[in-house]
């Protein structure tokens, strides 16, 4: 078995609200659909994410904490 895993970011307007969400996943969910991916499930998961560059290190720059929103797909 095959997977795929796509972050997913619903934009949404306030007067759209969870409909509007569920509608950005339908579609993510039927345009893979397409490609032959069948949709398996949703999954969270807790990023940090680490400062780089030239001001990483010094203090000014702190770890930040995220938490991401996957689809998993299978073939």
């Amino acid at each position: 078995m095959e997977y795929k895993v796509v972050y997913f970011h619903p934009d949404i307007k306030d007067i759209e609200g969870a409909s509007g969400a569920a509608s950005q996943l339908a579609e993510e969910i039927n345009k893979y659909a397409q490609e032959g991916w069948e949709y398996y499930r949703m999954e969270g998961m807790r990023v940090e994410i680490i400062p780089t560059g030239c001001f990483a290190g010094t203090g000014q720059n702190v770890k930040q904490t995220k938490n991401l929103q996957l689809i998993v797909f299978r073939k």
